[in-house]
């Protein structure tokens, strides 16, 4: 991979543009890959989807890449892994992520699922079909940093981690094994904050770190998780991102359109 790429992550469920513009957008503004962050079923695409955008990447010269989040303790998980490899066979570029799942999003029974065990199931049936070849294999890292190290290592998969002030030793030591590393971030370039980011902001922040506190704890944790500002704060923060072994960053704009999409892009096309 170059030395420092950007990608896109959608949620279906919230995007106000077809997924396949999307796809057309983010090729023409020659981002590295397009993240389907589909932890919740309500995110969930047909895989008759996923097929369709990896044809416009092919076909608009490869670019933004689609990468299909699974859940691995998700009942439905290992058809869908399934289904998700066949797609990719066909296809020379694309990816899966693989990820442990946000409890928020899953029932009983699937909390209770060992994530770790399952992850490195996931992992093993991605290596013996043999999909690497131009292909991208992520692994999420929240809570199980031990267990993506050895697939990371094992399988060549990229570990996936999140934005996180308080946890930036993390991109280090992974990056410290001579692997590649892409981090999440949530963000927002511009002010004044619109209503739409700064709702979207906050119930991020609560959802990673908790609601203890008053509105001062959330405006700390809002900063902590996500990065706001002007392009000047958000290019600061990316060349931090960057020097602490960063190789990928896929943003998630906290409000959707295609002007965020482009005011990253133009971000790291001047650091």
């Amino acid at each position: 991979m170059a030395a420092f790429q950007i990608g896109k992550a959608s949620k279906p469920s919230v995007t106000k543009q077809n997924l396949k513009e999307i796809q057309k957008n983010l090729t023409q503004l020659r981002y590295s890959i397009h993240v389907i962050d589909s932890e919740r079923i309500v995110d969930d695409i047909p895989l008759s989807m996923f097929d369709e955008l990896l044809s416009i990447s092919e076909e608009l010269g490869g670019y933004a890449a689609p990468v299909l989040t699974i859940p691995v303790r998700r009942s439905d998980f290992a058809e869908r892994l399934k289904e998700c490899i066949e797609v990719l066979k066909r296809h020379k570029l694309g990816g899966v992520c693989i990820v442990a799942g946000n409890p928020a999003y899953l029932n009983e029974d699937e909390k209770n699922r060992p994530a770790d065990r399952l992850l490195i199931k996931a992992a093993e049936a991605v290596g013996k079909e043999a999909i690497y070849d131009g292909k991208l294999l992520m692994v999420g890292t929240e809570n199980i940093e031990r267990t993506a190290a050895y697939i990371a290592a094992k399988y060549r998969a990229i570990p996936f981690t999140l934005l996180d002030e308080a946890r930036r030793g993390e991109v280090r030591r992974f990056s410290s094994a001579g692997r590649p590393v892409a981090v999440y971030v949530p963000y927002h370039i511009g002010n004044p904050l619109p209503e739409e980011a700064l709702n979207r902001a906050r119930a991020y922040a609560l959802r990673r770190l908790g609601n203890a506190g008053g509105e001062v704890e959330v405006a700390a944790k809002m900063c902590q998780v996500t990065v706001l500002g002007d392009v000047e704060k958000i290019r600061r923060r990316l060349m931090r991102i960057a020097e602490e072994g960063a190789s990928l960053v896929v943003g998630y704009p906290l409000e959707e359109g295609l002007e965020q999409v482009r005011r990253l892009a133009e971000a790291v096309l001047h650091m």
